[in-house]
């Protein structure tokens, strides 16, 4: 037997030219044994005001382990010019979350913390910004792992 293995345009179905395909397209990735492999991404963005903790963003634990960020804050306090990036990384045991960043860069001051919770179906990513940031925006990618 012979198995032609679909490329991501024949997945599609439909021409190129069509947003909505090529936009399907990409959460389609490339495994390491040459198939196409779906990954469930979604994005996001809020404005928060005031300085004390927020909610960005959570996730069942019941149906992921781990998810990737890629989120953005920018200052929009008045004078403010500053911005933040940063890809994070959190996992969980049932009980506990834990979270990693890397990738962080700033413009000016830091803006704020992210850190991570767990109630007992969701673990939840959290900002903190800093008391001079009373007003800013929060935008984010996740890739569910």
């Amino acid at each position: 037997f012979f198995f032609k293995q679909k490329t991501a345009y024949e997945m599609c179905g439909r021409d190129w030219s069509s947003d909505v395909c090529s936009s399907d397209l990409n959460n389609f990735h490339l495994a390491a044994n040459g198939a196409w492999v779906y990954v469930s991404t979604s994005n996001s963005g809020q404005q928060f005001d005031g300085d004390n903790i927020k909610t960005v963003d959570s996730y069942l634990k019941s149906e992921f382990n781990a998810v990737e960020y890629l989120l953005s804050v920018k200052d929009l306090t008045a004078g403010g010019n500053g911005y933040y990036t940063s890809k994070i990384l959190t996992t969980h045991d049932s009980n506990n979350a834990f979270i990693t960043e890397y990738a962080a860069f700033t413009t000016n001051a830091s803006l704020g913390v992210f850190t991570v919770g767990t109630n007992t179906t969701h673990v939840i990513l959290y900002f903190d910004p800093v008391n001079t940031v009373a007003n800013c925006y929060v935008k984010h990618v996740r890739t569910v792992l």
